[in-house]
């Protein structure tokens, strides 16, 4: 993240604690520096996906009714509680991965095109006959993303190890510039939870490359995505067993395709930076969504999070 600001229409954010999250241009002073200017701040945006603390809030310049704005791009167990060591909470604004949250943080979503115009059929139509075209054009079976090996990861490794004996695995860094990801046709993604609302980034970075996403030990995912797009891990019993799967559809492009019929009925949106959501938020005319800092406890502790123990437990018997 850069520390610098991108200047705006008056409306001022501040980035508590650095992380994952860019710094965007969409109309408000965005900035990581608690003394900018001698700026007073709309919103403190704290990133619970980092170690933060509370200490010198009180110095910082905010308006009487600024938010206190909880931001969460990746499921956090109750384990790991945000209201830990920090005393009575302050947040009164979400902005996480939640589809309850009062601004949704994530890549892309999924929109149903309801046109009947000649147009759009056309437009289909032509959509369709360009997928088929890519779906042919594929020459490798799977791949997965590189990951950092150590303890927490073994079970992936492990299930990695027992697939390697049926079928050809790569590994790639990236899908960008020269990795050329649409090559394949699956992808295998280790979901670190089943969080309801939760869907991994890997999943757009498959779709976005006409790859089908192998979801290995994630949850359900059928109110969030189009039916029928990816394949759980968790339908089979063993390694084996998915392998054997895999390579099957691989053999029978017909089957291959039904995975994409999705792109006849919906789109495939990038959604606006979270930032700039909030930005959006701070300039409304009328009274916009606040929670009280005891109605974020509740949002909190009321969601039923599985840990990573649990999860990788269940992966672990599968290998």
């Amino acid at each position: 993240m850069r520390r610098g600001a991108k200047e705006s229409s008056g409306k001022a954010i501040l980035l508590w604690s650095e992380g994952a999250m860019t710094i965007p241009n969409c109309g408000c002073l965005v900035t990581s520096k608690r003394n900018y200017a001698g700026a007073t701040f709309e919103a403190n945006v704290f990133n619970g996906d980092r170690p933060y603390s509370l200490k010198r809030l009180d110095r910082i310049r905010r308006t009487p009714n600024f938010l206190a704005v909880y931001a969460l791009r990746h499921p956090k167990s109750l384990s790991r509680d945000p209201l830990l060591g920090h005393g009575k909470t302050i947040f009164n604004f979400t902005m996480t991965y939640r589809r309850d949250s009062d601004v949704i943080w994530t890549d892309y979503y999924f929109a149903e095109e309801h046109s009947k115009e000649a147009s759009f059929l056309e437009e289909v139509n032509q959509s369709v006959a360009n997928l088929r075209s890519q779906l042919q054009s594929k020459s490798a079976l799977v791949f997965y993303m590189i990951y950092e090996v150590n303890n927490n990861s073994l079970p992936e490794s492990l299930y990695l190890q027992e697939l390697r004996k049926y079928l050809e695995l790569d590994a790639q860094i990236s899908c960008h510039g020269y990795h050329d990801c649409a090559q394949y046709k699956f992808m295998l993604i280790f979901e670190t939870s089943t969080c309801p609302d939760y869907v991994h980034p890997q999943f757009y970075t498959a779709v976005v490359n006409f790859v089908v996403p192998v979801i290995i030990g994630g949850g359900n995912l059928s109110q969030l995505v189009p039916t029928g797009c990816y394949i759980s891990g968790g339908d089979f019993g063993t390694p084996k067993q998915l392998a054997e799967h895999l390579v099957e559809l691989s053999s029978q492009p017909q089957l291959y395709e039904q995975f994409f019929w999705w792109h006849s009925m919906y789109r495939l949106h990038k959604s606006p930076h979270p930032l700039c959501a909030l930005c959006r938020q701070l300039g409304r005319e009328v009274p916009r969504r606040e929670r009280q800092p005891g109605e974020f406890l509740k949002w909190w502790t009321g969601y039923q999070c599985p840990t990573r123990t649990d999860r990788l437990a269940s992966l672990q018997s599968s290998a």
